[in-house]
């Protein structure tokens, strides 16, 4: 019996030599029919019953399904076949993947020595441009930087945010790290802030912050050439200081990635 999972009783018997019988259903509905008697994935008892009795007396037609079945995992399913299938899948998943794609990219453009150096603006376009055509498996992201938000500002509004977030969105609250060790300079996400924000007792582990194409960034400072903001599709400025209402920010974030030309109040667009 197998709930839809690849039957181990049935590979069992392949490879003992035993004849089988089987009803086509899950992993079992690919199997050959020349290596058991296959009855249909809903049959009835009557149905089993004649396939075992043709079975016992036939005992020609035992012995070969019995043959063919032990030469058909042989054939396919030996354990060192298998493994080089799983070798083969791995590499190609290893080599072909978009992330082994882009780094091969890189290295094809670090190798370029043909023309001027690349400026720094050069550099931003470059980035940029493979930035958004990466293929993220992931809902596209708000990403919110928080960099020296008052707390107490964001307590204002953003879980009004979260909760009146539609789908696919999802929020990522994002900070630049400063000091004077390596992750200096980089952007992180701000799980810890936001989860003593949402009274959250769980702590989430940051990563390194990462947009893509679908992404949407909402910034503090007009420029974001120094930000993750930069490789984001749309991008708009909420100053860290201002008089609207929660409500009207909400509304006025909810607008935006809505249709990123409704851009209004307190929302500006980023230089």
């Amino acid at each position: 019996m197998s709930r839809g999972e690849t039957s181990a009783a049935v590979f069992d018997c392949l490879a003992h030599g035993i004849a089988l019988v089987f009803n086509a259903h899950g992993t079992a509905a690919e199997l050959p029919a020349e290596v058991g008697v296959r009855l249909a994935d809903k049959f009835e008892v009557p149905e089993l019953t004649a396939a075992l009795d043709q079975l016992f007396g036939d005992r020609e037609l035992c012995a070969r399904v019995a043959q063919q079945g032990r030469e058909f995992v042989h054939r396919e399913h030996a354990p060192d076949k298998v493994a080089r299938r799983y070798f083969d899948s791995i590499e190609a998943i290893y080599r072909d993947a978009p992330l082994a794609q882009e780094l091969r990219l890189f290295d094809e453009i670090a190798a370029i020595e043909d023309g001027p150096p690349l400026s720094a603006d050069d550099i931003n376009v470059l980035s940029a441009c493979v930035a958004r055509n990466r293929r993220m498996m992931r809902p596209p992201t708000l990403m919110i930087d928080v960099t020296g938000r008052p707390v107490d500002s964001l307590r204002a509004w953003l879980p009004q945010l979260i909760e009146a977030l539609p789908g696919p969105w999802q929020l990522e609250c994002v900070r630049r790290v400063e000091g004077e060790d390596a992750q200096s300079g980089q952007w992180k996400s701000a799980r810890a802030m936001v989860g003593d924000l949402m009274q959250i007792s769980r702590k989430l582990p940051e990563e390194i912050a990462l947009t893509s194409h679908d992404d949407a960034w909402l910034g503090s400072a007009e420029a974001v050439a120094d930000t993750p903001g930069l490789y984001a599709w749309r991008t708009a400025c909420l100053p860290a200081t201002h008089a609207h209402a929660p409500e009207e920010i909400v509304a006025a974030i909810l607008a935006w990635l809505d249709d990123a030309a409704a851009l209004s109040a307190p929302l500006n667009p980023c230089a």
